[in-house]
């Protein structure tokens, strides 16, 4: 990274990305940090799986999903986009409720997952 005096960094942490860039540019910004967030969820379950013939190992790739979760939300703290816990612990919920739902049809041994 280049290096800055105190002054010129305190310049720069003073700059409104959304005055400077405007605000549809923020939202392009986070849509393509988050499409990169999903290539790299996808390539470490390609990776777990041992489907994917990448030099990377597991460490590599859950990095490399780190920077980009990172990416996701310094795009979603500059649009002050804000998450809500109720949504997340309901979604929470509704995923157990089906992982719920599946082991039951497994163990009535009906075969049929859908």
């Amino acid at each position: 990274m280049k290096q800055y005096t105190d002054k010129q960094k305190r310049q720069i942490n003073e700059i409104d990305i959304i005055t400077e860039t405007g605000e549809p540019a923020a939202y392009e910004q986070l849509a393509e940090e988050a499409t990169e967030l999903a290539k790299a969820a996808l390539k470490c379950a390609r990776v777990i799986r041992k489907e994917s013939y990448t030099p990377k190992t597991i460490e590599e790739c859950k990095d490399e999903l780190k920077e980009e979760f990172s990416d996701v939300i310094c795009c979603a703290n500059t649009l002050k986009l804000q998450y809500s816990e109720e949504i997340v612990n309901y979604k929470t919920f509704r995923w157990k409720q089906r992982i719920f739902e599946y082991q039951k049809k497994r163990v009535k041994g009906d075969g049929k997952v859908f």
